[in-house]
């Protein structure tokens, strides 16, 4: 379902993307597709297990000549660098084909389990930008195990190491300082002065006398917005609900924005779904 919005946002913008969903054989036929029609579309895009799929491996080998630039979303995903995944973005982006020129990863906090999830993705972005997970560990990470001496045998010197979970972290500012030119956000601060009071209208209807009365008898909203849940012999329609006939009257403004109408009682659905058919939607 992603796939296919990012997609279809995209065509908005001029940008034709084919998008990849299914299985290897779903991959294939799609990319058998836009070399048929190659000077239509622009890119291509697909959900991170679909880099996986022989269908889409087996084509990229071949034309990774034609792409420059990648946006990789979500890439908390890349959380282990034994797994199949991380191996397949590294050699994408650091090795097919020299990888690539450009590339973009997206991604709503530094790290969210662990500072090591922050260091995978570090480690294929920009290698060098943090030594190594020892580094890591020594500078920023506290953990609950006690501190060893060990030998480590890839420069003959005896180094401390930290065992067990992390409990905590240290030196966090240095290490914002680290990132400075890569970690890009924005407080609520930055940007509330922009935005209206509220992020929503509301529009305000007036109950009928019958409907106010049966509110002061029940003390019950469903029984107002959804008569037929609590009594089957009820009706819902225009002309006794104006919360309905509300609804009805103002979608027609917003019809092109393909709104979605949050109902939370199923007769009530089922009404909205029939009166909106009436009037032509889907």
């Amino acid at each position: 379902a992603h796939v296919l919005s990012f997609s279809r946002e995209w065509a908005t913008y001029g940008i034709n993307i084919m998008p990849l969903t299914g299985s290897s054989i779903g991959v294939i036929k799609a990319l058998k597709k836009m070399n048929e029609d190659y000077d239509k579309y622009d890119g291509i895009i697909l959900n991170w297990d679909g880099l996986k799929t022989n269908g889409f491996l087996e084509y990229y080998l071949n034309h990774s000549h034609e792409y420059d630039f990648g946006v990789f979303d979500e890439t908390s995903k890349l959380l282990n660098s034994k797994s199949m995944l991380y191996k397949v973005t590294n050699a994408i982006i650091n090795e097919y084909d020299s990888g690539l020129k450009h590339a973009i990863f997206l991604n709503g906090s530094s790290f969210e389990k662990s500072i090591y999830d922050f260091f995978y993705q570090f480690n294929i972005l920009k290698p060098k930008l943090i030594p190594s997970k020892a580094f890591l560990d020594a500078r920023y990470v506290v953990k609950e195990g006690k501190e060893m001496y060990l030998k480590d045998f890839t420069n003959d010197k005896v180094v401390k190491r930290n065992f067990g979970k992390i409990v905590d972290y240290k030196n966090q500012a240095e290490l914002k300082e680290r990132l400075r030119y890569y970690y890009i956000a924005r407080s609520k601060a930055d940007y509330s002065s922009d935005l209206p009071e509220h992020s929503y209208i509301l529009h305000t209807v007036e109950l009928t006398d019958p409907q106010r009365k049966l509110l002061d008898k029940t003390n019950n909203m469903y029984a107002i917005n959804s008569p037929r849940t609590s009594n089957p012999k009820a009706t819902f329609t225009r002309k006794n609900s104006p919360k309905l006939d509300a609804l009805l009257s103002f979608v027609d403004k917003v019809d092109a924005d393909r709104p979605m109408i949050y109902v939370y009682n199923k007769e009530s659905q089922n009404t909205i779904k029939a009166e909106l058919e009436k009037m032509g939607y889907r």
